[in-house]
This record gives structure tokens, sequence and C-alpha cells, in this order.
């Protein structure tokens, strides 16, 4: 139920983006942060959930996340085209396509992003420093319901640990 109330309002919030802001590139920038937000909590849920053993490779960490979309969104996907610091996830419907009235989108709107910002949080969450692009992108109602997103490790972050001794 709780997934259905997110696709039901998700056109809403973006209609509502589209009409408070100065274009379409900054609705993009603003469902990437907020995917981004979602994104860092998600795995946090999924480890809460399920007992997870740990992960040896970036693979390993991405055959997770795509698990962990599976369970907590409910979103079918799938992990392929593995290279050392890249995979690509193929989700087989977008849910947030689900609800949308839009004859045509915006030029230039790119409506899932939110999940670009999903992605790139969740692997912040684990001190990596990704960039996804969507590949395949949903360009109307009419179209086939999937997308593709590419991944690329671009590093590891480094965090300072705090000393609360000082």
């Amino acid at each position: 139920m709780g997934n259905h109330v997110i696709e039901i309002i998700y056109g809403s919030i973006v209609t509502e983006m589209l009409g408070e802001s100065k274009g379409v590139d900054e609705v993009n920038q603003a469902l990437k942060e907020t995917g981004f937000e979602i994104g860092e909590r998600i795995l946090d849920e999924y480890a809460q959930k399920n007992s997870i053993k740990g992960c040896k490779s970036f693979k390993d960490v991405g055959e997770k996340v795509v698990e962990a979309f599976l369970k907590i969104q409910g979103t079918r996907s799938t992990f392929s085209n593995f290279e050392l610091q890249e995979f690509v996830i193929q989700f087989e419907e977008n849910p947030m396509m689900t609800f949308i009235e839009l004859e045509t989108l915006p030029t230039g709107l790119e409506y899932s992003s939110i999940y670009n910002g999903m992605l790139e949080g969740a692997l912040s969450s684990l001190n990596y420093d990704t960039t996804s692009s969507l590949t395949t992108n949903i360009k109307g109602p009419s179209e086939t319901p999937g997308m593709t997103l590419k991944v690329t490790l671009n590093g590891i972050i480094k965090r300072k640990l705090i000393n609360y001794d000082d």
C-alpha cells in the first residue's frame, strides 16, 4: 500500500515542482537530490530487516542494492553488464509511471531521475562515490514501462572519523 501512495502522488509532486521552478533543469536536480536522500536510507532499512553478509567487491554491493530495491520498493530489477567499476540495472517496470496522466513530458524533463539519486545515495551511504545515468528513459505513457540505469564507480569516499576524546 505504501509504495502505491508514492506512485500516485509522484506525478503531482513533479507537476508542483515544475510550477514553482525556473525550469526543467532545476526540477531534474531537485528530483535527483530527493532521490539521493531516499537512497541513503534504503540500505539502512534493508540491512535492518535482513541479515546481510559483508560485500567483498563493488559487484557484490551492486547485487545487494538491486536486491534492496526489489524488497523495499517492490521494483523488479536485474543486475547485468558488470565491469570493474561499472554495472547496469535493468528495471522491468517503472512504478513512478504507473499513474502518470501527462500526454507528453516537458522537453528535457528527466521524470525518473529520482532513481539516479536513489542509487547514488544508497551507494554513498556505503562510501562509494558513483554516477548513475538513465540510459533508457520513458518519454510518455504509451511507451514500454522499463528503464535501464548505468552506475559508474568514481572512487571511494574517505570520511574522517571524529575523535570525541579530544
